[in-house]
């Protein structure tokens, strides 16, 4: 985690900015957001990215079906073989103590209405 996290929060962050943007009333209670540009949402997860106790992870929905268009290899490591389309949201652990074998389960945004197909990959 942290700075040898070779995660790369812009892969995905594009999709989860356009899911997240209807939505600002979900960060009502946060101390964070809701975030105004993909620049500053950026920024914000670059800093998550560099913190050694945080790990994100984008949520995938396996639920949705395609008539047309790409083929998936569902079985890629971290979703790279998934349509952009699925990524339901995020998800993350925060405040990781290796020494404390503790871990906060962060703050998370799911987006889709099929919750039991969805499926997580490290972001």
């Amino acid at each position: 985690m942290g700075e040898g996290n070779d995660s790369q929060p812009s892969l995905h962050a594009t999709r989860l900015f356009q899911l997240n943007q209807p939505f600002p009333e979900s960060y009502k209670y946060l101390p964070y957001g809701p975030f105004l540009t993909l620049p500053s949402f950026l920024t914000f997860l670059e800093e998550l990215r560099r913190d050694e106790g945080v790990l994100l992870f984008v949520v995938y929905d396996m639920s949705l079906e395609f008539s047309e268009g790409a083929v998936e290899d569902l079985g890629m490591e971290g979703g790279e073989g998934l349509r952009e389309e699925r990524i339901a949201g995020i998800v993350g652990v925060l405040k990781s103590a290796p020494k404390n074998r503790s871990t906060e389960i962060g703050c998370e945004f799911l987006l889709s209405l099929s919750f039991s197909s969805l499926r997580t990959c490290s972001s």
